[in-house]
């Protein structure tokens, strides 16, 4: 944003040129902090589609450092718009950056267009 320097335009200026990327996240909940993140396996880019592929992951650093990886889901394989769901790896628009997805229509981790706000539920 124009108050504390963070901006999307930068964040994908800085990030298209490297193929795997991390993003840390300090997360604040009810006095509570956690270190939250995504290991991204393509650069970070304004897109219309998701894109990324099934080496993208999401990960709690601390406390209980955990890695969730993505985990292909065969049963359902006719159903396009569950395997389209589930392949939301990476999502980059102008006003948010996401990753994961689950069939709630939430992401695993979302961020907002000046990395304040966001939210992380239990993805696929």
């Amino acid at each position: 944003s124009e108050i504390n320097g963070r901006s999307f335009a930068s964040f994908y200026n800085q990030c298209n040129r490297y193929k795997n990327t991390i993003v840390l996240i300090e997360a604040i909940v009810d006095n509570t902090t956690a270190t939250i993140g995504m290991f991204a396996s393509h650069a970070w880019k304004v897109d219309p589609a998701s894109y990324g592929d099934g080496e993208c992951f999401l990960f709690r650093a601390d406390p209980d450092p955990k890695c969730f990886n993505w985990t292909p889901d065969f049963s359902g394989i006719d159903n396009f718009e569950a395997q389209a769901i589930r392949e939301q790896y990476m999502v980059a628009k102008s006003d948010f950056l996401a990753m994961g997805a689950n069939a709630g229509g939430t992401n695993g981790i979302r961020l907002d267009q000046d990395f304040l706000i966001g939210e992380s539920y239990s993805a696929l």
